[in-house]
């Protein structure tokens, strides 16, 4: 929305850039005395920015100042979630890639199969054809539009179970990646050893000392904390790690976060690999303020007849709700 100060326009122009320093577009040229545009959203991108000029003519004022809107999706805690179920868009039986914005590296590896686990309807599977001659290593994936900075953290969440017998030695597990695509660590399951186990961005295999079960329902969850770049883990209800190191050379300071989680396919015997596969179901990837959130600003109010005004204000980061007070003139009380 913007106010119209002048009076002999011939309408608006509406511009808008996801992210920074990209060409602005033009939306909407939009006629005289109209003050507010509905904005569909192209795609996923974290940031929008927006500026408005009116014109006559050939000629138009100044812009306004480029204002910035979050997805409105993004407003609650849930940032990226994926149940496989037919009405998101994952087809069963089919290679997941380019389906609802996954990736897979290898099609045959990487399918979504209904109701191989009871009671969760459809999963992704990974893996469980075997090597190929080519890719040891076969992932799926969906970039996040995901921003979790020095003042939050992120929790990522999934249901998953690896099948087969476990011999040879295959590897399944969950990789993420920083703001920038940097490697920041991954979770292991040892299908052969039924081992738990962790590596950041030295590559140095860490035991969880946790064992788990194939064929089994399993839950995980791993809570990321960027100000002092640490992760916990819970499996099953338990506390498998408290402290972990995120990566050992963390990004600077203003560009941590997460932007992707992976899912992983890794064949260590080239020569037998096993036809053990992962279903997974149900990952989440959320993000919580756990600092004082930004306080709102430009706040503005505007009278809608006798009996009713409208304040106006700028969004806060990570803000989750807002509290609004009122009091009359010549008074210290304030009123919920």
């Amino acid at each position: 929305t913007w106010q119209d100060h002048s009076n002999n326009e011939s309408g608006f122009r509406l511009e808008r850039i996801s992210g920074f320093d990209q060409p602005w577009e033009l939306i909407e040229v939009l006629p005289a005395n109209v003050t507010s545009y509905n904005d569909v959203y192209q795609d996923d991108s974290f940031l929008y920015l927006y500026r408005v000029c009116s014109i006559n003519g050939t000629l138009q004022s100044n812009y306004t100042e480029p204002v910035d809107s979050y997805n409105p999706w993004l407003e609650n805690e849930e940032v990226f979630y994926a149940n496989f179920d037919d009405s998101q868009g994952y087809r069963s039986g089919q290679d997941v890639h380019e389906q609802n914005g996954w990736i897979s590296s290898n099609g045959l590896n990487a399918r979504v199969v209904s109701n191989e686990l009871p009671n969760l309807g459809n999963q992704l599977r990974v893996g469980g054809n075997g090597y190929d001659g080519n890719d040891p290593y076969n992932s799926a994936f969906k970039v996040a539009p995901y921003f979790a900075q020095d003042n939050s953290r992120a929790k990522f969440s999934s249901k998953f179970s690896v099948k087969g017998n476990g011999d040879p030695i295959d590897n399944f597990g969950f990789t993420f990646y920083g703001l920038e695509g940097e490697f920041l660590f991954a979770i292991d399951f040892d299908a052969e050893r039924e081992e738990i186990k962790y590596y950041n961005d030295d590559w140095a295999w860490k035991d969880l000392n946790r064992a788990f079960s194939l064929e089994f329902v399993h839950d995980l969850e791993i809570v990321f904390n960027f100000s002092d770049n640490t992760w916990s883990a819970r499996f099953n209800g338990q506390t498998i790690e408290t402290s972990a190191k995120i990566a050992n050379a963390p990004a600077s300071v203003g560009s941590r976060g997460m932007y992707y989680v992976e899912t992983y396919y890794s064949i260590f015997d080239q020569n037998n690999p096993g036809s053990n596969y992962m279903l997974v179901d149900e990952l989440r990837l959320e993000q919580f303020a756990v600092d004082v959130p930004d306080a709102p600003t430009e706040l503005e109010v505007s009278s809608l007849g006798s009996d009713r005004m409208l304040l106006l204000w700028a969004d806060g980061f990570l803000v989750e709700s807002y509290h609004i007070e009122r009091t009359t003139s010549g008074s210290d009380d304030w009123v919920e």
